[in-house]
């Protein structure tokens, strides 16, 4: 499976875009960034997508993308909460401020189709199997792991304020595993109330694992606050050689192949 990074940030400035994932080129993960990274052609490819969250940082670009594609004859599976899909839709899609997506405006049916789905139920999205695992956040929250038949498996932990471990414990053994860092060690108490980490957040979810005896995969970070980039850079090198495994800072347009 090939995944390609094509935001790495929670803010959109200069190089930096919201964090947002394209799997196998048919399979977004969160819409943040998909109309500034992906070409026409490459919209057209996309069948589903898993949301983590209604904040509009990672649903921004559901409208256009659907906009974009509406005449090539496909539908696109909108996978998440079913509190998320009807906030999302219900407001962001509400026929006044951008079409009502979800209904048929062409005579072939909507562009959108609403799949609600539960936490660590697994389901069957184009191939993959998907656990979705609820994870801590200030909204209701989702994060994903996908898992391809031929054994190879990778997470993206959406926000979140911690809640780590299911994905460490799971049995499709997600490597890597996409965690966001959002703000410096200084804005502890402020990620805490807003439901993200830190990198000395990041610590205390890695120590806890090795408590349990945890093997801990390649961590990728992203949703990075561009303004704290260094700060947060330097702080997860510390966090990396204390605990003695890999931590990397995921970026735009990177890619992996698992």
């Amino acid at each position: 499976m090939k995944v390609r990074i094509l935001g790495a940030h929670n803010m959109e400035v200069h190089e930096a875009k919201h964090t947002c994932f394209l799997v196998d080129e048919s399979i977004a993960i969160d819409a943040g960034s998909l109309m500034t990274s992906l070409s026409p052609e490459e919209l057209d490819h996309i069948r589903a997508v898993l949301v983590t969250h209604r904040h509009f940082d990672h649903v921004r670009d559901l409208p256009s993308l659907g906009l974009n594609t509406l005449y090539n004859g496909s539908t696109v599976t909108a996978y998440s909460l079913r509190e998320t899909l009807d906030a999302v839709f219900s407001r962001l899609m509400d026929g006044v401020l951008y079409p009502d997506l979800a209904t048929d405006l062409t005579g072939s049916g909507p562009k959108y189709k609403l799949h609600p789905i539960a936490p660590k139920e697994v389901i069957e999205v184009l191939g993959f199997a998907v656990r979705p695992i609820e994870v801590p956040h200030a909204a209701p929250t989702l994060g994903y792991i996908l898992h391809e038949a031929e054994g190879s498996s990778f997470a993206y932990c959406g926000d979140s304020g911690g809640g780590l471990l299911p994905f460490f414990k799971d049995s499709f053994r997600p490597d890597p595993v996409f965690v966001e860092v959002t703000f410096a060690n200084r804005m502890n108490d402020l990620a805490k109330l807003t439901g993200h980490l830190t990198p000395q957040l990041l610590q205390k979810e890695i120590e806890d694992a090795r408590g349990e005896r945890l093997t801990i995969p390649r961590i990728m970070v992203v949703h990075r606050q561009p303004s704290h980039e260094d700060e947060i850079r330097e702080e997860l090198a510390k966090v990396s050689a204390d605990a003695g495994i890999e931590i990397a800072l995921a970026e735009e347009n990177g890619s992996i192949e698992t």
